[in-house]
């Protein structure tokens, strides 16, 4: 073994973390284990660095380690475009960074099937500096992570501009050659600055996308409000109605009792209550944000024929932020009644318990539903035909209950699904 090979297989090592890095910037939860992961990165440093040993076409090269990078992605959870966005992203700016220093170390003119004799020790440990720099200066991007938010149309730009820029620079290093140094350099520094931009502009459409959401969670919010004020408005003009004919209600009653008409007097109070039953809440726990919601999502719903049941018990202060409770709640509310009212049961129903003990909530929905469900990679999906119109779904809510390092569990039958999320606060 050459020093030459040995120094690449030592850097490839240090480029295997690089890449970990970047991929990081993109994916925040796993779908395997760690042993798994291992694994995979361990293949994808063994097979790029077999390559020094064997006179490795470009082309070829370029498939290989393109492909490899795909399917670490796939390590993680994510949609189809956002693993292909992420391994260009990813791909073209480690491409331009290494086919710039070998350009200027003096590799200018590359055939795609000819093996490049590219034996600087120097240029090998510059590459792998250089591709950490890059990592360093995208991981101040916050917002890469949040790419469920970005709009379809947008992907096209993020997916065409690194392709284009892999593509010409490709042109640049087989086409150009030597004559046009100083122009070849500036195009493949230019391709890098534009890969960067896009970057930004991934993690600027993200944020953005991002802060749409939460405004709409916002305004639910505020609608669940309303709609508690609203119930609060109907109970308090009920009850100052009564309040207001009280010695006449009670004249009447006390006539009926010393008539002997018991049954009339016992009639005409269960006509009161019943005046004062008006905006009753289902829920009544004291707790603002959970009656609220609770009060907007079920209270019309025995009117459609969807049998409720409704249990809570928890404190007026419960340490949970309102928006949080807000995402759990509402989301698991708004799964339940989409799968009751579809159920096609006989007796569709939704049974919700809120119970807080030592520290510990747990709030447990069960509902009826048709017995099909969206499925991918493991994962549960809405049935909606517009996926903009769950809400921010299951992955939010994991996401929320892991901030209070709690979990959601799901099971389900062929008529029950029910979902359960605890809660440490």
């Amino acid at each position: 073994m050459t020093i030459y090979q040995m120094t690449y297989i030592i850097n490839n090592l240090f480029m295997t973390y690089v890449l970990y890095r970047f991929l990081m910037i993109f994916f925040d939860s796993r779908k395997t284990g760690r042993i798994v992961e291992l694994t995979f990165y361990c293949m994808y440093f063994i097979i790029i660095s077999a390559t020094v040993f064997f006179p490795t076409p470009p082309l070829f090269y370029v498939i290989c380690s393109f492909s490899l990078v795909l399917v670490l992605s796939y390590l993680y959870n994510g949609s189809f475009i956002r693993h292909l966005s992420a391994t260009l992203l990813i791909y073209a700016t480690m491409f331009i960074v290494e086919e710039t220093v070998m350009f200027i170390a003096g590799y200018q003119k590359l055939d795609a099937m000819i093996p490049v004799r590219f034996h600087s020790i120097l240029g090998i440990s510059i590459i792998s500096l250089a591709s950490f720099g890059a990592v360093l200066l995208i991981e101040s991007f916050k917002h890469l992570r949040d790419s469920e938010h970005i709009p379809a149309f947008y992907w096209l730009s993020i997916l065409f501009i690194p392709s284009l820029t892999i593509v010409i620079i490709a042109m640049d290093v087989s086409v150009m050659g030597d004559k046009n140094d100083a122009l070849a350099v500036f195009n493949m520094i230019s391709a890098l600055a534009i890969n960067l931009v896009v970057f930004y502009m991934y993690d600027r459409i993200s944020q953005l996308g991002r802060i749409k959401t939460e405004k709409e969670l916002m305004q639910q919010q505020n609608n669940y409000y309303l709609k508690q004020f609203s119930i609060m408005d109907e109970s308090q003009e009920a009850t100052r109605a009564v309040r207001h004919d009280m010695r006449n209600h009670l004249a009447s009653i006390g006539s009926m009792i010393h008539s002997g008409d018991t049954e009339g007097a016992l009639r005409y109070i269960e006509r009161t209550s019943d005046f004062l039953k008006p905006g009753t809440a289902i829920s009544s726990t004291g707790n603002r944000t959970v009656d609220s919601i609770v009060n907007y999502k079920l209270t019309d719903l025995p009117c459609k024929g969807i049998r409720i049941s409704y249990h809570a018990s928890l404190p007026n202060d419960l340490a949970v932020e309102p928006f949080d409770i807000t995402v759990i709640l509402g989301n698991l509310l708004d799964n339940a009644v989409e799968g009751a009212s579809s159920s096609g049961s006989a007796d569709p129903y939704i049974e919700t318990t809120i119970e807080y003990t030592r520290g510990c909530l747990l709030i447990c929905v069960r509902n009826t539903y048709d017995g099909r469900l969206n499925q991918s990679d493991g994962h549960l999906f809405s049935t909606k035909k517009d996926p903009s119109a769950h809400g921010i779904g299951i992955k939010n809510i994991k996401a929320m209950a892991a901030k209070y390092h709690g979990n959601l569990d799901i099971n389900y039958d062929d008529s029950v699904f029910e979902a359960s999320v605890l809660l440490f606060v």
